[in-house]
């Protein structure tokens, strides 16, 4: 019999009630607001006044010297086939 209790116990403390729930968030919504506007304002101080810090990495490859018209050709190929556009058209 006591198993019987205990096992009916246990699926009563196991339910949710959500109801009691909302309750407990509408007593404390106040709290709740508060709470939630000072982080607030907190964080949006500290963006605004915090110092901004930048940061850059860059990789520069050197090659062998090209000079001329195929270092140009190849510049133009390199821009134009990322971008898909077609380059200028001579006036000539």
């Amino acid at each position: 019999m006591t198993a019987l209790v205990s096992k009916t116990a246990q699926t009563q403390d196991d339910v949710i009630d959500l109801g009691k729930l909302f309750g407990i968030l509408i007593d404390n919504r106040w709290m709740i607001i508060i709470v939630t506007m000072v982080f607030a304002i907190v964080g949006v101080s500290y963006a605004l006044l915090a110092t901004p810090v930048y940061k850059a990495d860059a990789l520069v490859q050197v090659e062998k010297k090209s000079t001329g018209m195929p270092a140009l050709v190849a510049i133009w190929r390199i821009c134009f086939r990322q971008s898909h556009l077609q380059p200028p058209k001579s006036r000539f």
